[in-house]
């Protein structure tokens, strides 16, 4: 199985998906798909992320209300998912050790159930190769 990641994290990639990285994130879409998965992580200086930060840095996201605990893979930290303009959103705002993730997938709300599975399925092979 294919894996994509930067220097920090790494998971698998399901078949027919393909990432793409840019300066801000890596962008995981299915090759003629519904959505989009992006990733970004950022390295904290000196000691582990804790929850609360997690929680904190969740909430400046003016459009996350509900927060549940989320694991992904090794990472753990919190979940939102919500419809704005018949668009479905899931964030995550994870972290393991030093390092925290921000993910999201979106695409069109009627389009979710085409590819939540495997979306989550991907999700819960999060490794971090640093911490």
């Amino acid at each position: 199985m294919n894996t994509a990641g930067t220097h920090n994290w790494r998971l698998q990639l399901e078949p027919n998906w393909e990432a793409e990285e840019s300066p801000e994130c890596l962008t995981i879409s299915r090759v003629g798909g519904a959505g989009a998965l992006q990733i970004s992580a950022a390295v904290k200086d000196a000691e582990e992320v804790e929850p609360r930060e997690i929680e904190e840095f969740a909430r400046q996201d003016p459009m996350v209300r509900d927060l549940h605990p989320r694991c992904l893979g090794v990472f753990s930290g919190f979940a939102s998912e919500y419809v704005s303009d018949q668009q479905y959103w899931l964030k995550c705002f994870a972290a393991h050790g030093r390092l925290l993730l921000f993910v999201t997938y979106t695409c069109e709300a009627g389009d979710i159930d085409q590819e939540r599975d495997t979306v989550n399925r991907m999700l819960g092979t999060l490794v971090a190769t640093t911490s």
